[in-house]
């Protein structure tokens, strides 16, 4: 008897503390768990009434997609009508002054061209007198130079009345010569000095009678295109002014006017609000949305366990009826005092918190195509959770130590 109690002693000091040590090293498990998404409110842009609603609660939208519109029956349009209108009419006006300009172009370029031959017509006129006034000089020079040779003979041979006669006679010959010259000198200089105002562009009276006429012309018309060009300046000026108007009208117009309201890509709708017909004001919730590929755990665990909970410690989730492992790791972890579940906007949350549970968020796959289409992405599913690397005996022994 006292043999076999030895033995089980024996037994007992080996065995038990190799079952405590094996037991010790499991993953640390926790039951109180919830799978879970981020709730997205979809709010209503503007005011009006709810002319389309094509989802209800627990749609799942594999693509974007468009699900809510609303249309405002008050918006006015009249504004952006009129200054369309407005719009028309200057660019209406814009166009006729521009073809007027154009016109304006062409007859400038006529004239321009017209007055350009015209005073190349007097330059060679005027060229052609000046090649007559001078070789009408140079007859006259020689001419003075005889009857100033036939001056000099009759005053040589002075004495006689034949001889006083022909000196008078030459002496009036050579004034009248010189006379001449002095006319001729003047109307030389005076053509060289048209020929000056010519290059200059100065036209004379009497001598550019055409000339000056054409360029009245033109001097009206580059008024007119200064005019013309003031007035498509101004019309430009109203024209983008009244389109920049037309943009801010048509932007209010869309705000107040009609809106789609789409749904991102692998979104479930968890809560409907609203309805086809319901009258709504701006900001009103309609319903809310999460999505499939955002999933989360929620988890509650120990506050002694917090030391031990690292973020992207990876975790094991195990759903209640189903022998899926779904693999994760900790995104968040909470004090037991921070109340997160009730402020996280979460779509489903851990049932009951004691007074020391902390909260573990941990973020997991996205749903497989079947959770997806039937069965709410698994949202809300009960689910136990272990934490690889972490054993039973770990929270004990940081809660004593």
């Amino acid at each position: 008897m006292k043999g076999l109690r030895r033995l089980l002693v024996i037994i007992a000091v080996l065995i038990v503390p190799a079952g405590l040590l094996i037991f010790g090293l499991q993953g640390y498990i926790v039951r109180n768990a919830v799978v879970t998404a981020e709730l997205v409110d979809l709010r209503a842009p503007i005011s009006g009434d709810i002319t389309r609603f094509d989802v209800r609660r627990g749609s799942y939208l594999p693509a974007r997609t468009a699900v809510v519109s609303i249309s405002d029956p008050r918006r006015d349009e009249r504004q952006v009508e009129e200054t369309a209108n407005r719009i028309d009419r200057v660019e209406a006006d814009l166009a006729a002054r521009r073809a007027e300009l154009a016109a304006l172009d062409s007859e400038i370029d006529g004239l321009d061209k017209r007055l350009d031959r015209s005073l190349d017509s007097l330059h060679a006129d005027l060229a052609l007198r000046q090649e007559i006034a001078q070789a009408q000089r140079v007859g006259l020079v020689a001419r003075i130079e005889y009857l100033t040779k036939q001056y000099e003979r009759a005053k040589r041979l002075q004495g006689s009345a034949a001889s006083q006669s022909a000196m008078e006679a030459a002496d009036a010959d050579m004034q009248e010569a010189t006379a001449e010259m002095q006319a001729l000198d003047l109307t030389i200089a005076r053509l060289a000095q048209q020929q000056g105002y010519l290059a200059d562009r100065l036209l004379i009276a009497d001598l550019a009678d055409d000339a000056i006429a054409v360029n009245g012309d033109l001097r009206d018309l580059r008024q007119s295109r200064r005019e013309s060009a003031l007035a498509i300046d101004l019309l430009q000026n109203e024209l983008d002014a009244l389109r920049g108007e037309q943009a801010s009208a048509a932007r209010h117009l869309a705000k107040v006017g009609t809106v789609e309201l789409e749904l991102p890509d692998d979104s479930v709708v968890w809560e409907v609000h609203k309805s086809v017909g319901s009258s709504i004001a701006e900001g009103v919730k309609l319903l809310s949305y999460l999505s499939c590929d955002g999933r989360f755990v929620e988890a509650a665990i120990d506050d002694s366990t917090v030391d031990l909970l690292q973020p992207d410690h990876p975790v094991t989730v195990h759903l209640y009826g189903s022998h899926v492992e779904i693999p994760g790791h900790i995104r968040l972890v909470y004090g037991s005092a921070g109340e997160v579940s009730a402020q996280a906007g979460l779509a489903a949350r851990v049932g009951e918190l004691g007074g020391n549970d902390a909260v573990v968020l941990i973020e997991i796959e996205p749903a497989t195509p079947e959770a997806r289409l039937h069965r709410l992405c698994d949202i809300g599913r009960t689910a136990w959770v272990e934490f690889d690397g972490i054993g039973l005996l770990d929270p004990l022994l940081n809660r004593i130590f």
